[in-house]
């Protein structure tokens, strides 16, 4: 990962070293072809169907990444997005229930390393009861109301729309915490068979001693039993998620945190010492000074 994960880095350089058998079907489009033939050819070659999640490469906290379910909405999407990156990763829609993070770090000099922390993120679903609209029922929902602009804007004329009593209509397909995912502390899961799982995952994985797995997975056994699909790794950005979950105190959660840096700061001193050399301050610096320039072009297009 370039400058270790921490920032600007290229998601699909790093996509392309997961082992196969985690990896769903991707492909990686540059701009100048992002077209909707170019998604449909393919997605022909892939023999896959709508539903597809398109990104940027070095979007972050969410943006950009969307569920497209059609033509219409993917010629909406490159119209939007097209000029707001280099390149594109179009992705196979994993429809599996179970959405996880989980922060993995191992010393360069170890065979096993250590799950810090594992996050469970539930995505806000609302339940009809054939009389209120979208509008009403988001309104009535205490975490969809704080996010009401957005929904506002992604549904549009959908808003006056009812739903029949009893149908379940999830508002978002991304598990991401500022599009209203609750993000839950699951650190009860970690034991030595989810250990065993990701020691031999990140072993398979060149150099990767610290980051999140953003992962889908069908049950807890599945888990266990390392049958899930990686839709994205991190590296030195990565937060250790469950921090956020709605009963954790300010004071633990700086704990963790601080935890964590404090890691990764000895995972980058045992990776010096073994001839690694350390980002130079103006790369970094000027890595710093783009990405704040993506995050202006970011508040334009939103």
């Amino acid at each position: 990962m370039e400058a270790g994960g921490f920032i600007d880095y290229s998601k699909a350089a790093v996509l392309q070293h997961k082992p196969e058998k985690y990896q769903p079907n991707t492909g990686y489009l540059p701009e100048s072809v992002l077209t909707v033939s170019t998604v449909l050819e393919w997605m022909n070659e892939k023999q896959l169907a709508f539903p597809i999640i398109i990104k940027p490469d070095k979007g972050e906290r969410g943006f950009g990444v969307e569920k497209i379910d059609g033509i219409s909405e993917l010629d909406d999407y490159i119209a939007h997005y097209q000029r707001i990156d280099e390149l594109f990763i179009v992705q196979e829609y994993c429809n599996e229930p179970l959405e996880f993070g989980i922060m993995y770090s191992r010393m360069s000099h170890e065979s096993f390393g250590h799950i810090t922390s594992v996050v469970k993120k539930e995505l806000i679903e609302l339940r009809g009861d054939g009389e209120k609209s979208l509008e009403e029922l988001i309104l009535q929902n205490r975490r969809a109301s704080y996010y009401f602009p957005y929904f506002r804007q992604l549904l549009g004329a959908k808003m006056a729309q009812i739903p029949k009593e009893g149908e379940v209509v999830p508002l978002v397909q991304v598990g991401n915490h500022c599009r209203g995912a609750t993000f839950l502390n699951a650190n009860h899961i970690i034991d030595k068979r989810l250990k065993e799982v990701f020691d031999a995952v990140s072993q398979q994985i060149p150099g990767y001693y610290f980051g999140r797995y953003d992962l889908k997975v069908r049950s807890i056994d599945d888990l266990y039993a390392g049958n899930f699909r990686i839709i994205e790794l991190n590296g030195a950005n990565s937060e250790p998620a469950h921090i956020y979950d709605p009963q954790m105190t300010l004071r633990r959660a700086y704990r963790d945190l601080f935890a964590h840096w404090r890691r990764l700061f000895e995972v980058s001193v045992a990776n010096h010492q073994r001839g690694i050399a350390y980002l130079p301050f103006n790369v970094l610096y000027r890595k710093i000074r783009h990405h704040l320039q993506i995050q202006k072009n970011v508040v334009n297009l939103q």
